[in-house]
């Protein structure tokens, strides 16, 4: 959801600066926390004003856009630009979501993971019982059985059996059977490298300079990356948003970037999303 449309919101930030509001005024320092750190202070407040008009509800119940468009109200009076916030307040619907609509991510997490622990140790007191629950076809695996020795001739040694002493057998432990490793350590190191990320969401401010959120991926292989903003196709005219990296490796998981399009002085309206599109 957005609380606000484009134009209200580019109004708001040009208000701003004017009245020279702060970006995270009337903020929690939690919230604060959370939006990335832009260069200059005109980009921290895009970012910021972006962000917060995609947020719901905190845990608390609480507005952060509301919030910071009341506490700008109230330091920008009596200069006009209060009356900006005082309309986009009005503008803002009302809000009927509950403190418990949203939950951390995580609380989500720990439903998860605890959920997993609970059945991986439902499975083992079955095991050790001996039997699986009514219905179930889930139960331990068999153990297989070694293979019966041929006789040897005399005077001949008979030669050990490569394809059962290369791989371990499974041991039975306390009603549970524990199966021999599924990975080498070769297998287990690649898949441990995190993925090459090829695209995601982005954040650029009006000086030109973006940031590219990477996922928990590795940074892309080219240098060239091409931008998405469809709030801003009307006023590139047909010009395809691209921008230069400008780190050689990743930070924190994102990029730095800069505009090298021919319309890089128009400032692109978000939602906005990269994606990479040549050498």
């Amino acid at each position: 959801m957005r609380w606000l449309d484009d134009e209200r919101l580019n109004e708001v930030y040009e208000a701003a600066l004017r009245a020279r509001i702060p970006p995270d005024a009337g903020l929690g320092e939690d919230l604060k926390a959370s939006f990335l750190p832009m260069r200059t202070l005109n980009a921290q407040v895009l970012h910021n004003l972006q962000e917060m008009n995609g947020i719901e509800a905190l845990t608390d119940g609480s507005v952060p856009l509301r919030t910071w468009l009341a506490t700008a109200r109230s330091l920008a009076a009596p200069r006009k630009e209060a009356s900006v916030f005082e309309a986009a307040l009005a503008d803002m619907p009302a809000h009927r979501a509950s403190p418990s609509s949203r939950r951390p991510a995580w609380v989500l997490w720990a439903l998860v993971t605890g959920g997993i622990a609970l059945g991986a140790t439902m499975m083992a007191l079955m095991g050790r019982a001996g039997q699986a629950p009514s219905g179930s076809a889930v139960g331990p695996p068999p153990v297989a059985s070694p293979p019966a020795a041929s006789p040897s001739l005399p005077g001949t040694t008979r030669p050990p059996d490569t394809a059962s002493s290369a791989a371990p057998t499974a041991k039975p432990t306390g009603g549970v059977t524990t199966p021999p490793p599924a990975a080498t350590a070769s297998t287990t190191a690649s898949s441990s490298a995190p993925a090459v990320a090829m695209s995601g969401p982005a954040s650029c401010g009006r000086s030109g300079e973006c940031m590219l959120w990477l996922g928990g991926g590795s940074a892309p292989p080219s240098s060239r990356i091409c931008l998405g903003a469809p709030a801003s196709a009307e006023a590139l005219a047909g010009v395809t948003p691209t921008c230069l990296v400008t780190q050689k490796s990743a930070s924190e998981g994102r990029l730095t970037c800069r505009r090298s399009d021919v319309a890089a002085g128009i400032p692109l309206e978000a939602p906005i999303t990269w994606s990479v599109c040549g050498p």
